[in-house]
């Protein structure tokens, strides 16, 4: 009999509440699968040192090598669920605010679940990533090294 244990992957990167305050959308060329996404974070993420962590300063999120045919945005208002294009979700991040729940890392996949605050009304939003390349993960040293 054949076994195989997965590893647990524990990133040293966490976007768990962490504020997206702009995303950048560039559609790949012609018929090639190099769309790239970045994320801004203004006030940062997560960074996991041993058995500390620590909110960065201003961050972002590189996703790069996407086939966005496979790439998705999700609203979920009320009972529907509405797909929306990726530059739809960068105008509503200008006026509302974006904070990512919960993430997931698959076989050449990025799943963010978010919740997107919009005046006084709020809802949730899936973002499915489909890519081929790396995540490149940015950040400036914190402003002050206290624990928020």
């Amino acid at each position: 009999m054949h076994s195989y244990t997965k590893p647990n992957i524990i990133l040293p990167i966490s976007l768990h509440d962490a504020i997206v305050t702009k995303l950048r959308v560039q559609p790949a060329t012609s018929k090639l699968i190099d769309g790239v996404l970045i994320f801004e974070f203004q006030d940062g993420f997560i960074n996991v040192e041993k058995n500390d962590s620590y909110w960065t300063g201003k961050a972002t999120v590189t996703i790069s090598g996407i086939d966005f045919d496979f790439s998705h945005v999700y609203y979920y208002l009320g009972e529907e669920r509405k797909d929306v294009p990726f530059s739809k979700l960068a105008e509503d991040i200008k006026m509302n605010r974006l904070e990512i729940i919960d993430e997931t890392y698959g076989y050449n996949q990025t799943k963010f679940s978010c919740i997107m605050f919009e005046d006084d009304e709020y809802y949730d939003v899936e973002i499915e990533i489909y890519h081929f390349q790396e995540t490149v993960y940015h950040w400036e040293d914190p402003v002050e090294m206290e624990r928020r």
